[in-house]
């Protein structure tokens, strides 16, 4: 006995005074709704990877503001409030106003596209080129400006969070984490964190 019998002669009774356009519309009525969710995933999708691209672009300003002096240039204008000739140099030009280099960073770094208000800056550094413990802790958000000496290794990591409303109506939250971490992403339980990591030496300043 078929099982489907009654929905076979069902679609049957629809499709029939229609002929192909009834089976094109109950096609469509099947692809249509799949179709469009890998569609809107996959712009979204591209929407995440053109944040990376901003938040990498930040992470190379901040590695090079840091390993040229300029950041411990602007970290003793803001502590002392004395003006140094070096600090004329900096991208930032606010030689009379000076800048902590977390402003500076959002201000010359960051694209405008990104807020601020979601950036967490981690700079640490390091007297050898031992990274061990730099790659345990990019999983670990946290603001920290230990921008080292001339001619220590330089660790900076970058982490922005975004409310992108990805479509995942199949997936529950262990799967959507799994499908963020597979794309190269931090899943949080209403929001995505993107990370930029970056090294470098610091030169003799």
């Amino acid at each position: 006995m078929n099982i489907f019998f009654p929905f076979t002669t069902m679609a049957r009774r629809f499709i029939k005074p229609l002929g192909s356009r009834g089976v094109a519309a109950i096609e469509f009525a099947i692809v249509g709704p799949i179709a469009l969710f890998l569609l809107l995933n996959v712009f979204l999708c591209a929407v995440l990877y053109f944040y990376q691209m901003g938040l990498t672009s930040a992470a190379n300003y901040t590695a090079r503001q840091v390993i040229t002096g300029q950041a411990a240039c602007l970290q003793s204008q803001t502590s002392s409030g004395a003006s140094q000739p070096v600090c004329n140099q900096s991208s930032s030009g606010q030689g009379s106003s000076p800048l902590s280099i977390r402003q500076d960073i959002c201000a010359n770094g960051l694209p405008i596209f990104m807020s601020c208000a979601n950036l967490i800056i981690k700079i640490q550094h390091s007297e050898t080129a031992n990274s061990a413990n730099f790659i345990q802790s990019i999983g670990q958000p946290q603001e920290l400006m230990d921008i080292g000496g001339a001619g220590d290794f330089i660790f900076v990591t970058l982490y922005y969070t975004i409310q992108i409303p990805l479509f995942y109506p199949l997936f529950n939250q262990t799967m959507q984490s799994y499908f963020m971490q597979g794309l190269g992403f931090s899943r949080m339980s209403n929001a995505t964190m993107i990370i930029s990591a970056v090294a470098a030496k610091s030169e003799s300043f």
